[in-house]
């Protein structure tokens, strides 16, 4: 059984029925995100001390993970199921907190234990050894007797040993079995292939899902079409559809962005996995953004779209996570993919730009201003009349006119997409162009901007000059709104 904080008081009801039937039970903790003999070895010894085995499983939202770009690599679902296959596990515990001292003190198991040298130097003569097993239960009531604050700072001292030896627990630890460790494997893995993505997507992460059907009448409790749903699609949007068309021109990519702890997430994981998708994630407790289109089969039209979203500000600690990530990378293109849902803050932008990586963004007009100084600013011909604020004519004149000076104002290079009239480029220098597009009717324009963002930073990764870039994104972005839907851009459709 796999529990959490929402089910914590139904694992402490049985614990107790366990413990009244004179049943010992254990506690045991850590990620678990790659199995190995150690962590076998672990189990095991709790069976030797104890009857019943929970083991407190680091959740994908833990503070642990912070400091490791790229995990965990399994999500918190895929290593509970792992542990409660085994025949040493009776109950996985799901926690958020980077220790277990919170749920160690509601659950009071009568015994906790840990793999690993946890050993107080101050303290190594008063340990008992039962075989491969070390008891450290005198030691910690020797701690919490003296005053625990004494030894907090020593190496080797556990909270959740203070915490479980002053509800009466017994506190045990095993060795580390030499030759294994989660670390030493994902070292040994091929970290040049892993680590051979130039592109870095950061932004608000979707989930586009589109229910077609027919209509043959009117809803009979409104004067509205009634859809009859015959298929369902889910395809990744917002800043992940940037990085799906980056790999739809095969050129490796990462994203980073937040979900929530939903279905629609589960989805979300699917699809990034499908389309090999590199996906840092950062977990919220609000829900996975999800755009719900309802679509008639005949003309393609979208009738009704849903939206589920809550906005989140990007918390210190994800900030920190991004900024590693990117510090331990080896990108030559940042794409910011700012939809406005939380996940673009002032202070990121500001420490991502003393990077000295080229910075591309696509951004909603209300965060201009972060924006001052990167490499490539692209909004479209509505967000640029916000961002100026001025209802300008789409005319070249005019575009000139306040092109120019909101490069010269922002320091950065400005594309701006004009719908049927093209797009037009102002550089840092104040040199322009503009450049024409085909005409071709628009099916769909959902997600045209994320594709044309998506190949100008494709095409700068392979040596592309700004403006030839800016065309191939033109055209790319020509190609996809005559498909319905989200969909991206595959490389041989641009030659």
């Amino acid at each position: 059984m796999i529990y959490n904080k929402e089910n914590i008081q139904d694992l402490r009801d049985i614990i107790v029925t366990e413990q009244k039937n004179r049943k010992k039970v254990i506690w045991t903790n850590g990620c678990f995100d790659i199995m190995h003999p150690g962590h076998m070895r672990n189990f095991e010894a709790c069976k030797e001390v104890a009857d019943i085995v929970i083991v407190g499983l680091n959740g994908d939202a833990s503070p642990y993970w912070k400091t490791k770009p790229g995990r965990p690599i399994n999500n918190e679902n895929f290593r509970a199921k792992m542990l409660t296959e085994l025949k040493n596990v009776d109950f996985v515990y799901i926690f958020d907190d980077e220790t277990p001292e919170k749920p160690v003190d509601f659950l009071k198991p009568d015994a906790i234990l840990k793999g690993g040298d946890y050993i107080l130097e101050s303290k190594r003569d008063r340990i008992k050894k039962n075989g491969s097993i070390l008891d450290l239960t005198n030691v910690y009531r020797e701690i919490i007797a003296e005053g625990s604050e004494k030894y907090a700072h020593e190496k080797g001292y556990l909270e959740e040993g203070i915490v479980c030896a002053s509800n009466g627990g017994s506190v045990y630890i095993v060795p580390i079995v030499s030759g294994y460790s989660t670390t030493n494997i994902v070292e040994k893995m091929d970290t040049t292939k892993m680590r051979q993505s130039k592109i870095l997507v950061v932004g608000d992460v979707m989930l586009d899902r589109f229910d077609y059907g027919d209509v043959r009448r009117l809803n009979p409790e409104s004067p509205n079409p009634l859809l009859n749903v015959t298929k369902e699609e889910f395809r990744l949007g917002g800043s992940a559809n940037v990085a799906a068309n980056i790999l739809g021109l095969d050129e490796a990519c990462d994203l980073v962005g937040m979900t929530g702890r939903d279905l629609h997430r589960d989805i979300f994981i699917r699809l990034c996995k499908e389309k090999s998708v590199r996906f840092f994630e950062l977990l919220t407790n609000t829900p996975t953004i999800t755009k719900q289109r309802f679509i008639e089969n005949t003309y393609k039209q979208q009738l009704l779209r849903v939206d589920y979203e809550a906005s989140v500000k990007l918390s210190e600690a994800d900030e920190t996570y991004v900024l590693n990530l990117v510090k331990d990378g080896n990108y030559e293109i940042i794409i910011i993919s700012d939809y406005n849902k939380g996940m673009i803050s002032e202070k990121l932008i500001k420490e991502l730009k003393k990077s000295n990586i080229k910075i591309l963004v696509d951004a909603k007009p209300k965060n201009v201003e972060f924006f001052r100084d990167v490499y490539l600013v692209k909004p479209n011909f509505k967000e640029f009349c916000q961002m100026i604020g001025n209802d300008i004519e789409n005319t070249d004149e005019e575009i000139e006119k306040y092109g120019k000076a909101f490069a010269k104002e922002m320091n950065t290079n400005l594309v701006i997409t004009r719908g049927n009239k093209g797009a037009s480029i102002f550089t840092k220098d104040l040199e322009y162009f503009h450049i024409e597009t085909k005409a071709k009717e628009a099916f769909d324009v959902t997600g045209a901007g994320d594709t044309f963002i998506a190949t100008i930073g494709w095409a700068l990764v392979g040596g592309y000059n700004l403006f030839d870039a800016v065309k191939l994104g033109n055209k790319a972005s020509g190609i996809v709104i005559g498909k319905t839907g989200t969909e991206i851009i595959k490389k041989e459709e641009l030659f």
